[in-house]
């Protein structure tokens, strides 16, 4: 949390630096923290250079963090549209909207062209095989997997035992 300070202090000389907006609103996300906050310096970042792929993903990830993920699948799909050549974390994130939606067939296809492209989270084996979205929870330094029975919980994975945990991953 103490790069929030360091992000904070960049901003207050140049709050429009978009590499450092975008960077911040990432991090927020990935931490799900202050994600209304992330999604308007996100959203300043795609008003600078709205063709900016990493810019657009990251504002997909804030999207789908906030669960619109309606949202975030036209934004992957602008982002596709104009990168030929994708990372596999643009992949990942996008078959993780796509689980989201209903979609696990894409989903899962989307997961594999991940891991053959590299640059996906530690996860990505295990959401292929069991074809379901893992995520690792900071708080907690603990892997959970989504189970779409229990609505907005986590099963924690670890330790040989099932816990239920409530999450806001």
């Amino acid at each position: 949390k103490n790069m929030y300070l360091y992000y904070d202090k960049v901003l207050k000389n140049d709050p429009n630096d978009s590499y450092v907006l975008n960077n911040y609103a990432y991090f927020l996300a990935v931490d799900g923290e202050r994600l209304d906050e992330a999604l308007k310096m996100s959203a300043m970042t795609i008003e600078e250079d709205p063709k900016n792929v990493t810019y657009i993903d990251t504002y997909a990830w804030v999207l789908y963090k906030l669960g619109r993920y309606k949202e975030a699948k036209k934004w992957m799909e602008k982002l596709f549209s104009y990168d030929k050549n994708p990372q596999g974390v643009n992949y990942e994130h996008y078959g993780d909207i796509l689980y989201k939606l209903g979609d696990v067939n894409k989903a899962v296809q989307n997961w594999k062209k991940a891991k053959k492209l590299g640059d996906t989270s530690e996860f990505i084996d295990q959401k292929i095989k069991d074809e379901k979205i893992y995520e690792w929870h900071e708080d907690k330094n603990r892997m959970y997997y989504h189970n779409d029975t229990i609505s907005d919980e986590f099963l924690l994975f670890g330790e040989g035992s099932y816990e239920i945990e409530s999450s806001h991953i």
